[in-house]
């Protein structure tokens, strides 16, 4: 379960929506500042890892291009006048 949504309540306390994101399951709670902390640790760690995610398929897809490319290059399928105007 994440935080989709949160404010504070009181002083020492959060009122947050949270969803699940295998099932979409959905729950509000009270927390306490020890457990929203808790929570906004584990919001870091998986946005941290989607950030990962997405870099390693950028990564991913720049070089399949770039193969593509070099290939094309070398089996003389494309010329420079390819990228006139």
């Amino acid at each position: 379960m994440h935080p989709v949504y949160w404010e504070s309540f009181g002083e020492t306390h959060w009122w947050m929506a949270l969803r699940c994101g295998a099932c979409a399951t959905g729950a509000e709670v009270l927390v306490d500042d020890a457990a929203a902390q808790r929570f906004d640790r584990d919001l870091d760690r998986a946005q941290d890892e989607i950030v990962d995610a997405a870099d390693r398929l950028e990564l991913e897809i720049m070089t399949a291009e770039v193969d593509a490319f070099t290939t094309a290059l070398a089996s003389d399928l494309i010329h420079a006048d390819d990228f006139a105007d």
